[in-house]
């Protein structure tokens, strides 16, 4: 994967422009213009995000090309997923309209062992926040669904609501840790709390404790 970037600081405002290729095919383009600068004094990085935005992206390829922004240790998603939005507003408050779907996509956790396969993700961009229609994968015998919207405005805490179904969906399958849950979670965050809630039943469980210099213990 190549990317290819070009990005220009000027006295009234910034440009970029982004080309990611696969070989010598073009699988997504990038473009943002911030400008005019932002009123006031204060300094220039203030001013910039503060400038009008403008501009879109437009992905088809690797899940794990936008994934990896995310910057998620021990953690991978693969398959293929598309992406195309627009954006305007400013980049505290950004405006987006369009789309995000991916099919027969993988997650894996190295940490816990926990893989999704047979993900489908459908979601639409809309005001400043990603609507989630569906998300769906299984784990291990069982399945996982989930709904809910991610918002993208640093002026709002990046507010966050999500829903999602387990049924007999395995969450963890490491040496230490081995579990199934069924039930459902809701995942919460706003500018004044962020918090996880829900009702899970946890039929059988196993982990591994393990003390320096002491036996292990195995439950």
């Amino acid at each position: 994967m190549d990317v290819s970037l070009v990005a220009k600081l000027l006295p009234d405002g910034g440009d970029a422009r982004a080309l990611i290729k696969r070989g010598t095919t073009t699988i997504g383009r990038v473009v943002a213009t911030l400008r005019p600068l932002g009123p006031g004094a204060g300094p220039w990085t203030e001013r910039l995000i503060g400038a009008p935005l403008s501009g879109g992206i437009r992905y088809n390829g690797p899940a794990a090309v936008p994934f990896s922004l995310a910057g998620l240790s021990n953690q991978h998603l693969t398959g293929s997923i598309g992406i195309a939005a627009d954006f305007s507003g400013r980049v505290r408050e950004p405006q987006l309209t369009g789309v995000l779907r991916g099919e027969n996509l993988a997650y894996g956790n190295e940490t816990y062992g926990t893989q999704i396969t047979n993900m489908r993700v459908v979601g639409r961009f809309s005001d400043d926040e990603l609507i989630l229609d569906e998300a769906s994968g299984k784990a291990g015998e069982g399945t996982i669904t989930a709904q809910g919207r991610i918002g993208f405005s640093a002026a709002n805490g990046y507010p966050m609501s999500l829903t999602a179904d387990l049924k007999n969906a395995q969450l963890a399958r490491s040496d230490a840790l081995g579990a199934t849950a069924t039930g459902q979670i809701t995942i919460t965050r706003n500018a004044q709390v962020a918090k996880i809630e829900g009702r899970l039943a946890i039929p059988e469980a196993r982990y591994e404790i393990i003390r320096q210099g002491q036996p292990r213990f195995r439950n």
